[in-house]
C-alpha cells in the first residue's frame, strides 16, 4: 500500500513539474521580443494619421516602448501613384512588420512586400473585392487586417432620416479610388429604393473638387461625402470647401469620420480612427509573437453614429429629439468657427478631440 501511494505521489509530481515547464516554455515563446523591432508604416492620406497614433498607443499598452524595444518608420503617399515606391522601401531586410493604412496602401503593400514582409492592413472597405485577402476568415499569405466593412448604405439611410425630403444629392467621388467607386455604386442601389436622385461628380484631383463645389447645381438638397481621402481632404481645408459650401447654401451634410462632425459636419455613420489603430496593434501583438498573419481571420470596426446639432440649427433644420436620442456622440457648437482638420490635436486622443468651440456628448 505504501508503494502504491509513493507512486501516487511521484506521479503527481512530475504531472506538476511537467505543467510548470510547459508553461514557461508557452510564456517565453510569447513574449514581446528582447530586440529592438522595425514596423514599417504606410500610410495615403493624413486625414488617416489618427490610425497610427492609436495604433502605437496600442502598441505600448502591449509592452512595445517606442525607442525602447521597437521603432516605427513612417511613410505617407498623399497620391495613390506614390504608394508603390514607399512600399519599396520596406522590403530592407531591418523590417519585420508592414502596417498598410487603407486600401490603395494595402494593395500596394501586398503587391510590392506581399512574398517577403508580414503585413497588417487597417482601414480597408473590401479586403476581398480589392484582392488584398483570400477569405475574412483564412486571409492567406502573409497578410490580415481590420476592415471597415460596407456602412455606406447605412449612413446614407441616416442622412435621409434627418431631413426626409430631401430628392437630390451630390456625392463628388475620386474614380481611381476604388473605395469611393464602391461606396458610389450602393449609394445609389439604396437612393433608388427611396426615390432620391445622386448627382455624381467625378473629381481626381485637387482642382476638379474645387471645380465641383463652384459648379454645384442650384437644386441639391443634401452632400454626401464618401469615405475618400480625396474628396475628405477638402471638407474644411481650401477655399471653398465642402463646410463652407453647404453652410452658404443650407445644405445638410453626411460626412464619413466622427472628427469631421465634430469639424462641422451635420451626421456621420462611421468608426473612430484612433479605436481602429489600437485594434490593429492586437493583430500585430499576435503577428510579432509568431502567428502566422495569414491563420488571423480580418476583423471588423464598429461604426457609432454623431450628429452636430450646431450645425443643425447654423443651416436652419430642426432634429427630432428621437434621433438625437440614437445617436452615440452629439456634438455642439458655431461650425463656422472651428478650427480646420490640420490643426494640431492633443496626441492622446486626436480622434476624440473636437474643436475648443464644440462641446461634447457621449451616449
Amino acid at each position: 500500500m505504501m508503494a502504491v501511494a509513493k507512486q501516487a505521489v511521484w506521479r503527481a509530481k512530475f504531472a506538476l513539474f511537467f505543467a510548470l515547464l510547459m508553461c514557461n516554455w508557452m510564456l517565453s515563446g510569447c513574449a514581446v521580443p528582447e530586440r529592438m523591432l522595425h514596423i514599417g508604416v504606410i500610410n495615403l492620406s493624413p486625414l488617416l494619421l489618427p490610425v497610427f497614433e492609436g495604433f502605437k498607443q496600442g502598441m505600448a499598452e502591449f509592452g512595445y516602448r517606442e525607442g525602447v524595444n521597437v521603432k516605427y518608420t513612417y511613410l505617407e503617399a498623399v497620391t495613390i501613384d506614390k504608394l508603390d515606391g514607399l512600399a519599396a522601401t520596406f522590403l530592407s531586410p531591418d523590417i519585420d512588420l508592414i502596417l498598410a493604412i487603407s486600401t490603395p496602401a494595402a494593395q500596394a503593400a501586398k503587391r510590392i512586400a506581399g512574398d517577403s514582409k508580414r503585413i497588417v492592413f487597417a482601414s480597408v472597405l473590401d479586403p476581398i473585392g480589392a484582392g488584398i485577402v483570400e477569405s475574412i476568415r483564412r486571409p492567406g499569405g502573409n497578410i490580415t487586417g481590420i476592415r471597415h466593412g460596407v456602412h455606406e448604405a447605412k449612413r446614407f439611410e441616416w442622412l435621409l432620416r434627418v431631413k426626409p425630403d430631401i430628392l437630390r444629392v451630390y456625392v463628388p467621388f475620386n474614380p481611381n479610388d476604388r473605395a469611393a467607386v464602391i461606396n458610389l455604386n450602393i449609394v445609389k442601389e439604396v437612393a433608388d429604393l427611396y426615390g432620391v436622385q445622386i448627382v455624381e461628380r467625378a473629381c481626381p484631383d485637387d482642382a476638379a473638387i474645387t471645380a465641383a463645389l463652384l459648379e454645384m447645381p442650384d437644386d441639391i438638397d443634401a452632400i454626401h461625402v464618401l469615405a475618400d481621402n480625396l474628396i475628405a481632404s477638402r471638407l474644411v481645408n481650401g477655399t471653398p470647401n465642402f463646410l463652407s459650401v453647404s453652410l452658404e447654401r443650407k445644405l445638410p451634410m453626411s460626412v464619413p469620420i466622427v472628427t469631421q462632425v465634430a469639424q462641422g459636419g451635420l451626421i456621420a455613420f462611421a468608426f473612430d480612427f484612433f479605436s481602429l489603430g489600437k485594434q490593429s496593434a492586437r493583430l500585430v501583438d499576435q503577428v510579432l509573437r509568431g502567428v502566422k498573419p495569414g491563420d488571423l481571420p480580418v476583423e471588423t470596426v464598429e461604426f457609432e453614429l454623431a450628429i452636430n446639432v450646431g450645425t443643425a440649427h447654423a443651416i436652419g433644420l430642426a432634429l427630432p429629439d428621437e434621433l438625437i436620442e440614437q445617436a452615440d456622440r452629439v456634438f455642439y457648437g458655431n461650425p463656422s468657427a472651428l478650427t480646420p482638420l490640420n490643426t494640431p490635436q492633443p496626441t492622446a486622443s486626436p480622434t476624440r478631440a473636437p474643436s475648443p468651440t464644440a462641446t461634447e456628448r457621449t451616449f
